[in-house]
């Protein structure tokens, strides 16, 4: 399924390149996301309650090792 099949509710999370999430609750935020990202591939995890995009798994990967270093030279509150 790619992003732009998803139905929207109130509180739709999709991850980006980040480790945070989006909230897609209209099709102006889908739009915007589809326009940042393209109408990636996503899966749900029920377990979660997000949808998970294989395609930017190492995006976020590079992510998290960035934020893991600058905390460990800036600490974290």
């Amino acid at each position: 399924m790619n992003v732009s099949q998803i139905e929207l509710s109130r509180d739709t999370r999709v991850e980006g390149n980040s480790d945070a999430h989006h909230i897609l609750s209209n099709q102006f935020q889908l739009d915007d996301y589809i326009r940042q990202f393209g109408d990636v591939e996503v899966f749900y995890d029920a377990e979660w309650k997000v949808y998970r995009v294989p395609s930017l798994d190492m995006k976020r990967k590079l992510f998290c090792e960035a934020k893991e270093s600058m905390i460990r030279i800036w600490g974290s509150e």
